[in-house]
């Protein structure tokens, strides 16, 4: 499957998700919010989920990794993506215009329900890209995410290691020379604690 180009979803996908103020019809010429209006909403979230993907240093429009097929479910979730987003501005802007729209507060409890989706998808993106198949820029988080290794792999001393448990090893290891510096920097012996500790149980 080729990698997709924008639109990444269409009217009557987004129309599916406000199927209930639509009174169950399809968008259309006629409707509160025409197609028209729908091709302009999706325009403007597929560049913002382009800008997303691009900051974090894939490649756009998309490309699919040299000698790999590009992955049916990264088209699915770009389509998922433009769908909630357009159905937010629509949904939350356009059908429900003030009055009736609620002040959107600090938290999100008064969003539109796609509004917090799309948002959280977005910063999904900023957090590991989905983890998607796709070329990249060198340098870049994409590059990282795509590079390093996923699940157990093999270290030539130790066999088999789990990185997430190395990170936290190698963390409280990281705790543990900071410690040391910290009594370096007063001038305290570092068995100090352990032979007060031993001075008391003998005076004991």
């Amino acid at each position: 499957m080729a990698a997709p180009a924008t639109p990444y979803s269409t009217s009557a996908q987004v129309g599916l998700l406000l199927k209930t103020m639509f009174l169950g019809a399809n968008p259309s010429a006629t409707s509160p919010v025409t197609t028209e209006d729908f091709t302009q909403l999706i325009s403007w979230v597929d560049s913002v989920i382009d800008s997303f993907f691009r900051s974090v240093g894939y490649k756009v429009p998309f490309v699919a990794m040299s000698g790999e097929t590009w992955p049916t479910s990264q088209t699915v979730v770009l389509s998922y993506m433009s769908s909630i987003g357009a159905a937010a501005m629509a949904g939350g802007h356009i059908l429900n215009p003030a009055p009736a729209m609620v002040p959107i507060r600090s938290g999100g409890g008064d969003q539109h329900p796609y509004t917090i989706a799309i948002d959280k998808s977005l910063q999904h993106v900023l957090d590991h890209g989905y983890h998607f198949r796709a070329q990249f820029y060198l340098g870049t988080k994409a590059e990282k995410w795509i590079s390093e290794p996923q699940g157990p792999w093999t270290d030539f001393m130790v066999d088999r290691v789990d990185p997430t448990r190395y990170q936290m090893v190698r963390g409280y290891t990281d705790m543990i020379a900071d410690v040391f510096d910290e009594y370096e920097a007063m001038d305290i012996d570092w068995d100090y604690m352990w032979s007060l500790k031993d001075s008391k149980f003998d005076v004991a």
